[in-house]
């Protein structure tokens, strides 16, 4: 059952601290600046919306659809986005330590070596998809001596 909220929604700024949005339709949604702690947005779609300045600590985003959507300086700190669709998504300084990307869709994402990483979870193909952007601005991760993803086997 998908919840019934607009696309293109405006929600900047809203404060929506552990909201249940559990398969809501947002694309294109205005959610600049916009709590969204520990949000359940599971299965939500937020194909092309706008998160950039969000708070989004410890939100649950697994199977969500994040394609295109802006992320720039997102605070995404502890978020689950374990098979979350985020093909093409901007995450230019974007907080993504402790987070959870195992398993989602990171083709095309930018910014990706412009984001701020530390204990961050990354299956194989992901961690291939971060040397391949890091090494686009000439840095070179080393698997041995990274510290900055925890590469998983399963998730």
């Amino acid at each position: 059952m998908t919840k019934e909220v607009k696309p293109k929604a405006n929600l900047e700024g809203a404060r929506l601290y552990r909201v249940d949005l559990r398969e809501a339709d947002l694309r294109e949604a205005n959610l600049r600046k916009a709590d969204l702690r520990e949000a359940n947005l599971s299965e939500a779609n937020f194909e092309g919306a706008y998160f950039e300045g969000a708070n989004m600590v410890g939100a649950n985003l697994e199977e969500a659809n994040l394609s295109g959507a802006n992320l720039y300086r997102a605070d995404l700190r502890s978020a689950n986005f374990i098979e979350a669709n985020l093909s093409g998504a901007n995450f230019e300084g974007a907080d993504l330590e402790e987070a959870n990307l195992s398993g989602a869709n990171l083709e095309d994402a930018v910014g990706l070596a412009r984001a701020i990483y530390g204990g961050t979870k990354i299956d194989e193909e992901n961690y291939r998809i971060m040397e391949e952007s890091f090494g686009e601005r000439g840095m070179i991760l080393d698997r041995e001596k990274q510290d900055l993803f925890d590469i998983l086997e399963e998730y």
